[in-house]
């Protein structure tokens, strides 16, 4: 309740204002105690609104202002890159002195064109072709042996190479050889060296499989650190002598049929040697040839022995080994053609 003359607040129950002595008339109704208390609501919170900024106002000036940023880098970039700098220096300067304390020390000649990059240098670098490679040839003319050749190529750390070539059943020993330059690419050794006639001339194998072929089906080659042995036929000229058994060998009889029956046993190292001269015997004559296995049935004194029939009858036996030239007098004297 408030004074109409003055505003002032009244008490509840004073008939004057105790402030200016106005006379107080009673108003009591509902609505006016509503309005009257909304009133005072208003202006304690208007009240409390002016406080609160007030407050902010006050803890904005007394709030301290933090410090100017400043861009990064300042003092301690300057520094980082000092130091980043002398270590790159000095980094250079080590360099500079290993790069010529080497070239110091290198016998480069730099003058020489650089060579290719696949070509295997052996005056630098270890291969696997270094060593020796040997070749045992064995000629035969069906079973017997009708020439051997030794071959020999030994390839050298330092680039080199010799080979030796000679006959081994040549009584004098005849050598031919051969030193020269190789060179290595890929799989390919090129051998550089002089002919019989002391011209330049160069030979190119092929290496595969441990094999140092000197033809492109490998047919002829050489094996590193040799034991090898190359066994080549003539096949027109391999001799097929058929073997028989003992039913056949009297069918031979009974038909009255020319034979040349050579009996031989397993082991017999005379028997081994004696085919040769059973090849030529073959070649030479047209009367058939035939091996039988000694079984027992057959009486003999040993092997090998040779058995003649003609028209189915035996008129003569060869005992034990006998040159071709022996047999054939002995042949031709019982007639066999």
């Amino acid at each position: 309740m408030f004074c109409e003359k003055c505003g002032n607040k009244l008490e509840e129950g004073f008939a004057f204002c105790d402030k200016c002595g106005a006379k107080v008339e009673k108003k009591s109704t509902k609505k006016n105690e509503h309005d009257e208390k909304h009133e005072h609501e208003e202006k304690k919170s208007k009240v409390k609104e002016e406080k609160i900024v007030e407050e902010k106002v006050e803890e904005k000036v007394e709030k301290p202002i933090p410090p100017r940023k400043t861009k990064k880098g300042g003092k301690g970039k300057t520094v980082f890159l000092v130091i980043f700098n002398l270590l790159l220096v000095a980094a250079t300067v080590t360099f500079l002195i290993l790069w010529l304390t080497k070239s110091t020390d290198c016998n480069c000649d730099y003058s020489k064109k650089e060579k290719d990059p696949d070509v295997v240098d052996p005056k630098k670098e270890k291969n696997e072709y270094v060593g020796k490679w040997e070749q045992n040839v064995e000629y035969k003319k069906g079973s017997k042996v009708t020439k051997r050749t030794y071959g020999l190529i030994e390839l050298k750390e330092n680039g080199s190479f010799e080979a030796l070539f000679y006959d081994k059943d040549n009584i004098s020993k005849t050598k031919e050889e051969t030193k020269g330059k190789y060179t290595i690419k890929g799989n390919k050794i090129t051998f550089s060296y002089k002919d019989d006639d002391g011209d330049d001339d160069t030979l190119e194998v092929i290496v595969k499989n441990n094999k140092m072929c000197l033809n492109d089906d490998c047919e002829d080659y050489l094996v590193k650190e040799g034991n090898n042995k190359i066994v080549i036929y003539d096949d027109d000229d391999i001799v097929n002598i058929k073997t028989i058994k003992y039913a056949e060998y009297e069918k031979l009889q009974k038909e009255y049929k020319d034979a040349i029956v050579v009996v031989v046993r397993e082991g017999c190292s005379w028997c081994e040697k004696y085919e040769s001269v059973v090849e030529e015997i073959s070649e030479e004559y047209s009367t058939p040839v035939y091996y039988y296995e000694s079984d027992g049935k057959i009486s003999i004194s040993g092997t090998p022995t040779t058995i003649i029939i003609k028209n189915g009858y035996i008129v003569g036996t060869i005992e034990g080994y006998k040159e071709f030239d022996a047999v054939s007098g002995i042949l031709d004297e019982y007639g066999v053609e």
